[in-house]
């Protein structure tokens, strides 16, 4: 790992920005980050809306990493499409929230990192980096198709975006987006998401080989984004799963209506609840399966590939980047249940071992070593 020295050889210091409500992976990402730049000699400080900080104070257990909580979460409203006096006022308080966040750190970062998702979530947070006159850059995880922008978020991006010191996001699919949204004169840099479980040949040959329970995982937030409901029609059908029991981790507002399909389903259904570490199921079982609708760069599917877990998903987003159909996993079309099912008996037809082992190869590059690595050089050549 390299030192964390800036271009003029001093201790550089980095402030990482999230204007975020909920704790995703994104926000998790951050506390990796902040821990790879504590140990590489870059003391990062984290500034969080308000309404996590207490979970990102406990995710980062006994790293020596400075919280500071601020008013800049961000809630979605019909004001961010359409403008006016209700969305100046959300730029007002977020922007007005992070500068007396960075006015009241006794030693100020020498460059800023925003880590965004939705764009005019993170417009106000934009303003206060570049009103502070440090050097300040986004890295995006999720743009998820060409979105509307209302004139007053428009003109702010213009203005910020463009003077950025760099831009960068986690796929080729985030980057197109991302530069339909924004203009193709803006230059995003592609960061790979990498998969936070580190596999050595050792255990690689294990997984390769080892036993594997009949059981299809489904992991993450049970909410419209990851395509919850068009997945209930298939769950009628008695050769859905193709003998699999589908076990899904996580939680969200689809829950009940998911709880309420699982008791009629023609397949076993079994809801487990948000569960924190997935890597002992995901190595245990053949396959995954994600009918999301859009993705940044899905860490679920490069974890369970990293583990020789089979991924069964939609062609959403990035999907198309980390999978090579019927060789890496299996792909349907989004929102297309009959494309799930078929897709799901290529599965139960195929050499599976030979496309576990295709997994666990593809996945021995995409690690979060390689993107925590790739952050910090891009942070240091800016500082």
């Amino acid at each position: 790992m390299k030192t964390g020295r800036g271009r003029g050889g001093r201790r550089m210091k980095i402030g990482l920005v999230s204007t975020a409500v909920g704790l995703g992976g994104a926000e998790r990402y951050l506390v990796e980050l902040a821990r790879w730049l504590a140990e590489a000699g870059s003391p990062p400080v984290l500034i969080v809306a308000e309404e996590i900080a207490a979970a990102l104070v406990a995710d980062l257990g006994d790293a020596r990493v400075p919280v500071v909580a601020a008013p800049i979460g961000w809630d979605w409203g019909p004001e961010d499409d359409t403008g006016g006096e209700a969305y100046r006022a959300k730029l007002d308080r977020q922007r007005e929230g992070l500068g007396r966040a960075l006015q009241g750190l006794s030693a100020g970062p020498d460059v800023l990192l925003l880590n965004a998702n939705w764009p005019t979530h993170y417009l106000g947070a934009l303003q206060a980096a570049m009103a502070s006159g440090l050097p300040y850059g986004v890295h995006f995880h999720l743009c998820p198709h060409r979105i509307h922008l209302n004139p007053d978020a428009r003109a702010g991006h213009a203005e910020t975006l463009g003077r950025a010191a760099f831009l960068s996001c986690v796929s080729r699919n985030n980057r197109f987006f991302l530069e339909q949204t924004f203009g193709t004169l803006l230059e995003f840099r592609v960061i790979l998401n990498g998969s936070r479980f580190e596999i050595d040949d050792d255990e690689r040959a294990r997984l390769a080989v080892a036993a594997r329970q009949d059981v299809m995982l489904l992991v993450g937030r049970l909410d419209h984004q990851k395509g919850i409901l068009d997945m209930l029609p298939a769950l009628a059908q008695p050769d859905a799963l193709a003998g699999m029991a589908l076990h899904v981790l996580g939680d969200g507002p689809l829950r009940g209506i998911l709880a309420s399909a699982a008791e009629r389903a023609a397949v076993p259904v079994v809801l487990q609840g948000r569960v924190e570490d997935v890597r002992d199921r995901l190595a245990s079982a053949r396959a995954m399966l994600l009918p999301s609708h859009f993705e940044g760069l899905s860490l679920s599917i490069l974890e369970a590939m990293s583990l020789g877990c089979i991924p069964v998903v939609s062609r959403a987003s990035s999907a198309a980047e980390l999978i090579e159909d019927g060789r890496t996993g299996f792909l349907f079309d989004v929102a297309d249940w009959r494309s799930m099912l078929a897709a799901v008996r290529r599965l139960a037809a195929c050499d599976e071992a030979g496309v576990r082992a295709n997994c666990l190869q593809a996945a021995t590059s995409l690690t979060r070593r390689s993107m925590l690595d790739s952050m910090h050089q891009q942070l240091r050549a800016v500082a």
